[in-house]
């Protein structure tokens, strides 16, 4: 008899734990949160050719990338949607992708302040070249945005905080 009062609770728990699972890890998981950017941000960063590229984050949930060399310049506008990413605990992040189940999608970013799932959408461009560097309006990116306090990684490509977007002439 007390062998079954034993397997029987091993079973209940077990279940509780599966339960327990279930409601703090794959159900937030589906529930994304709505995207926070820094807004009203500008972002620099030096490049091999001797310029400049400039990360500006508008309040309209758009984004500007301007690439400067001396007196020659290349913007491109983009329209972001998307989600943050899950903080499981301290840096891990759960990232979500079509094709990716938990625990997967399990990524460490230390001193994060929000990794951001987002799709963002070229829909303006503006240069004085003869040809724009970037791609043709209506191309559309999925890609992670990782927010730090005084930085910001975009595409991969770190960007440091330089000011408002009220100080920022481009």
């Amino acid at each position: 008899m007390k062998k079954f009062i034993i397997e029987k609770i091993k079973i209940i728990l077990t279940v509780l734990l599966v339960l327990l699972f279930i409601l703090f890890f794959v159900i937030p998981s589906f529930i994304g949160s709505p995207i926070s950017l820094p807004v009203n941000k500008v972002f620099s960063r030096n490049v091999e050719y001797g310029g400049k590229e400039y990360l500006a984050i508008r309040n309209d949930n758009t984004i500007m990338l301007l690439k400067e060399n001396g007196d020659l310049w290349d913007k491109a506008f983009y329209k972001v949607r998307g989600s943050q990413a899950n903080n499981i605990v301290g840096p891990i992040y759960w990232v979500r992708s079509r094709y990716i189940i938990f625990p997967i999608g399990l990524r460490v970013y230390l001193n994060a302040t929000t990794v951001l799932e987002t799709e963002l959408t070229i829909f303006k461009k503006d240069t004085n070249l003869d040809k724009s560097t970037f791609d043709d309006v209506g191309t559309t990116y999925i890609m992670l945005i990782i927010i730090y306090k005084d930085r910001i990684k975009f595409n991969g490509v770190e960007y440091f905080l330089v000011g408002d977007v009220s100080d920022f002439n481009g």
